[in-house]
């Protein structure tokens, strides 16, 4: 007996790509079939062996990393979306942070201890207090350039001495002829 062949690899890259995509959606055999054009007989065996190989596994990650960093997009979009401008930041900082100690721990194949979580907490809750710190002298500087402007509106309406704007135009008019 001949020994099974996995035509599947044989295929250009393109249609491999196909194969992976359709066996990832969970395509049928024939489905896949019907698509690919191809002189090589493609069996259900090149399939099996094709979706345990190395290039479909690979494909599978890429394609769950990009579903992470997506969804993670789309998370982010929906953020700023429905909070305020500043809680957005943070919100985002927090996140985007975490997914990077978590990439970092996971690339790494890290046996993290408490001590590590602890520490990375410690970061972000360092950064949160920062940026709630320069929030809060932000706030503290428009509630004064508020102030300002009240107290600036009302030396207006003190100098008027309480006359009208209509006793006031006459005032200056008269002066004018002068």
């Amino acid at each position: 007996m001949a020994r099974a062949r996995n035509n599947v690899a044989k295929l250009p890259f393109e249609q491999r790509m196909v194969v992976c995509e359709m066996l990832s959606d969970g395509a049928t055999y024939d489905e896949i079939r019907s698509k690919i054009s191809s002189n090589n007989t493609l069996h259900n065996k090149s399939f099996l062996a094709y979706s345990k190989g190395i290039e479909y596994s690979d494909f599978i990650k890429a394609k769950n990393q990009s579903r992470k960093r997506f969804v993670a997009k789309r998370i982010n979009a929906f953020t700023v979306k429905n909070q305020s401008g500043t809680d957005a930041i943070i919100s985002l900082t927090e996140a985007t942070l975490a997914e990077q100690l978590q990439q970092f721990l996971a690339d790494n194949a890290l046996e993290t201890d408490i001590s590590e979580l602890k520490s990375a907490a410690q970061i972000l809750r360092n950064l949160q207090n920062q940026q709630l710190e320069h929030l809060r002298i932000e706030n503290t500087e428009l509630k004064a350039q508020i102030e300002r402007l009240k107290t600036s509106k009302s030396e207006e309406n003190n100098y008027s001495a309480g006359l009208s704007d209509n006793a006031l135009q006459k005032m200056e008019e008269a002066a004018k002829l002068l």
